[in-house]
């Protein structure tokens, strides 16, 4: 009796756990971007977001020359992260402030390369 009570209970579970909706998440993003991608800025817009990215932009300087300072980074490696910094500010800029889709090259925690 009890071995049949629990086959039962086994059964009842799997069917619950198949039965439920399994949707994919990652789609949604997918399509939130396709809509930003849509988008067409106005001047003024354009404007208002490139003066908060120089606000940005000098504050993060700031915390990195203050991380420098106190020893926390070398000065290599502050030089690069505020060049990056200025990179991407370039490339928003570049691209009206508007975010690109970023495209990851590695799936599942392995490169295309090693997975073939």
């Amino acid at each position: 009796m009890k071995k049949l009570f629990k086959f039962g209970l086994a059964v009842l579970f799997s069917v619950s756990v198949f039965s439920m909706n399994f949707t994919d998440v990652s789609a949604e993003p997918e399509q939130d971007m396709k809509q930003v991608q849509k988008v067409k800025l106005t001047e003024e817009q354009k404007r208002e977001l490139d003066t908060l990215y120089k606000e940005m932009l000098k504050t993060k300087k700031q915390i990195i020359m203050k991380y420098e300072e106190f020893g926390v980074i070398s000065s290599e490696k502050a030089d690069k992260k505020m060049e990056w910094m200025e990179k991407h500010y370039e490339m928003m800029k570049e691209n009206d402030f508007i975010p690109k889709k970023r495209h990851h090259h590695k799936k599942y925690g392995k490169d295309e390369k090693t997975a073939q």
